[in-house]
């Protein structure tokens, strides 16, 4: 799984979390998709017990407090 580079300002408390299937800036493979879905839905499904506020992936925006 590739990671983006930090941007201090972005991301100043550790409460954001870049991450991706393969290389930053190129589609994933089918292969990468699956995962990258995989892990968006489990990401989702633990949101409360976790403190997940939102959920970038695939072009799209997930929020916790829009889902219900």
């Amino acid at each position: 799984m590739a990671q983006r580079p930090r941007r201090p300002q972005r991301q100043p408390l550790g409460k954001a979390r870049d991450a991706l299937p393969g290389s930053y800036g190129t589609l994933p493979t089918a292969v990468q998709k699956a995962a990258g879905d995989a892990l968006a839905a489990s990401l989702q499904a633990a949101a409360g017990r976790t403190g997940v506020h939102y959920l970038i992936w695939y072009g799209r925006i997930w929020n916790a407090d829009r889902a219900h």
